[in-house]
């Protein structure tokens, strides 16, 4: 009786430990810097955001995914998450994007920006996985016309594999991002 109390104690503890050493806890002053950063108005430069989010952690995914659940967030702040994470250009960050995009409760406009930073980041990487993903998603009532409008983008090649994907194309004459061939994105 004392040997299986003993393991069973053992084990406990055991499980209790690889929980904290494996159990991945974010630091909350960490990632109230990184919300701050995100959470910028004006018009800030994604890139010099994207920079300092990496300055201060260099896997920022399951801290940009905790300030996405949290409440309070923006649409704005969401979407420029949505461009971070598309940035990592990691399989857990496509993963990421594949989940909001398809999640029906989130908001059209920033299912759409998790579309564009979708395509845009990870077309040339893994060209089969973002059409059958595109393709799944062309039919939907809300997104469909935004995918399929994307997945033709990506069946043509516009999005180059050493095209920069910081930074959009200035516009001649204003000096201000040209998003006029981007899908979903608000235009004056």
């Amino acid at each position: 009786m004392k040997k299986k109390s003993f393991q069973v104690s053992l084990a406990i503890l055991i499980l209790f430990l690889f929980s904290g050493i494996f159990g991945q806890t974010l630091d909350p002053r960490l990632k109230d810097k990184i919300r701050e950063i995100v959470s910028e108005t004006g018009h800030p430069e994604r890139d010099s955001q994207y920079e300092r989010i990496l300055s201060l952690v260099s896997n920022p995914l399951p801290y940009l995914n905790s300030i996405l659940r949290d409440d309070g967030v923006r649409n704005y702040e969401r979407k420029a998450i949505l461009d971070f994470i598309g940035r990592l250009q990691t399989d857990d960050a496509a993963t990421a994007l594949e989940k909001i995009v398809s999640d029906e409760t989130v908001q059209s406009s920033v299912r759409n920006s998790g579309l564009i930073s979708y395509a845009h980041n990870f077309s040339e990487k893994n060209r089969s996985r973002v059409t059958n993903f595109l393709g799944g998603l062309k039919n939907n009532s809300i997104i469909g016309k935004n995918s399929a409008d994307l997945l033709n983008k990506v069946n043509n090649g516009e999005f180059k594999k050493n095209e920069s994907n910081f930074k959009a194309n200035q516009s001649k004459t204003s000096g201000k991002p040209d998003l006029t061939n981007i899908p979903g994105t608000f235009r004056k």
